[in-house]
């Protein structure tokens, strides 16, 4: 029961403006040495069951009998434990689990050396990340995302029904991808829906919302 005019929203975020001038600056020389026929996935994001990895490589392991020209990448920590189940459950080459990365410039170059930001668990910022990469994302809809969900729409993600299932993620990477044209026209226009959740502006948010409770 409170009001409206008294909640402020913040938009959690992150550097999009330091991520967007890491991309500008090597852009065209990384989408200059994209081979055209094959396709490129990538995940970053915390290795857990929120994240419904073990949906994606299912839906993987279809994608490449749809089309055997794709290959996945996946960036990110969590349990030694469960890593490493998944890496034996799907022992495929053309997965390739990368684990944590810190140096900013190789994660850059996986970024802009994808085609697609594969996402089927609970949202965060990964998908923002992605994002101020001009790398755009597929996600489905779930009743568990976190606030951050509010940030993708029809121009700047792929948006999935809930009832999506492993064969149909897989048929609708394939369809996004052997059309480039359908990734670029979302390209066109992904950073203009984002470019407004800068650090400073969440920072303004939070000290306005402090001067109107004072």
């Amino acid at each position: 029961n409170i009001e409206e005019k008294n909640i402020t929203v913040l938009n959690n975020t992150i550097d999009i403006l330091s991520n967007r001038k890491k991309y500008l600056s090597i852009k065209n020389k990384m989408q200059n040495n994209k081979r055209i026929s094959h396709h490129t996935l990538l995940f970053v994001g915390r290795l857990n069951k929120r994240k419904r990895l073990e949906y994606l490589l299912d839906a993987f392991i279809l994608l490449r009998t749809i089309n055997p020209n794709y290959e996945l990448n996946i960036v990110g920590s969590g349990s030694k434990h469960y890593e490493n189940y998944l890496k034996k459950k799907y022992n495929d080459k053309f997965i390739k689990f990368f684990g944590e990365i810190t140096d900013g410039n190789k994660l850059v170059s996986l970024y802009l050396k994808s085609d697609l930001f594969v996402f089927p668990g609970d949202i965060g910022l990964g998908p923002l990340h992605a994002l101020s990469f001009n790398l755009i994302p597929i996600v489905i809809e779930s009743e568990s995302h976190n606030p951050e969900r509010e940030y993708l729409n029809d121009i700047n993600s792929f948006i999935l029904p809930k009832s999506t299932t492993e064969q149909e993620f897989a048929n609708e990477i394939n369809r996004i991808c052997i059309d480039n044209n359908i990734i670029k026209k979302k390209e066109e226009s992904s950073w203009d829906t984002i470019k407004n959740l800068t650090l400073k502006n969440m920072a303004n948010n939070f000290a306005n919302g402090v001067e109107k409770i004072l």
